[in-house]
């Protein structure tokens, strides 16, 4: 086996694990509809996944509508709800990444801004969802993320300390995360973070697609000599 069996590896899931650009931008500009304001860029609105909404409606929308905020929020769930996991696409090196790590027998979560039911369906949607053995969406903790309450809580379901253990995402917001939880940070550069966004931060690797993920986790449990 390439990696030794207490070790877990936890994932972000927007743009990490799913393209969810297409959700989200329809999503967002529904809501924003809804309560009377123009639509945002397409691009404006990618760049703020991996962020709850609670910063990204004035990033995109203004803080002088933030009365209009607890609108927006039912209106974007109602919709989110309905279409989000339809319009979520997983990222092809995903799939084959967690097969991998599924058969080495490491344990995998999630952890993540959006909401776990729309996770869920989606890892369902692709017949991954009982590979991962914890999931935590937003409405699992009481602070979202880089608040590392979420990330503690998947390694204590998962049996693993976070010194034992990896957690994997495509936004600063996640390295922020894996620092507080004391968790090595590997970022992934599926989203919209630039490789030089990750260099303030503690970090194992940068890898260029999920794909690398197994062979760099099998180099980590090398031992001297190459010898497995």
């Amino acid at each position: 086996m390439p990696m030794t069996s207490f070790r877990a590896v936890v994932f972000d899931f927007d743009l990490t694990l799913v393209n969810t650009r297409r959700g989200m931008v329809e999503c967002f500009n529904y809501a924003l509809a809804g309560v009377g304001l123009p639509p945002a860029e397409p691009e404006a609105i990618v760049r703020t996944i991996g962020v709850v909404l609670e910063e990204s409606f004035p990033i995109l929308a203004g803080t002088q509508h933030m009365d209009l905020f607890p609108q927006f929020f039912a209106l974007y769930h109602q919709r989110s709800s309905q279409d989000m996991a339809g319009m979520t696409t997983l990222y092809p090196s995903a799939h084959s990444t967690v097969r991998e790590l599924a058969a080495w027998g490491v344990p995998l979560g999630i952890v993540s801004s959006g909401r776990r039911s729309r996770i869920e369906a989606t890892l369902h949607k692709a017949r991954l969802f009982a590979s991962f053995r914890s999931i935590i969406g937003r409405e699992d903790v009481l602070a979202p993320k880089p608040d590392p309450t979420g990330l503690l809580e998947a390694l204590r379901r998962l049996g693993c300390a976070p010194a034992e253990s990896f957690y994997v995402g495509d936004h600063v917001v996640d390295a922020q995360t894996a620092q507080g939880a004391g968790t090595p940070f590997i970022a992934v550069l599926s989203g919209v973070t630039p490789r030089e966004a990750f260099a303030p931060y503690p970090h194992l690797a940068i890898l260029g697609d999920l794909a690398e993920l197994p062979p760099f986790l099998d180099q980590l449990h090398q031992p001297a000599g190459g010898q497995t």
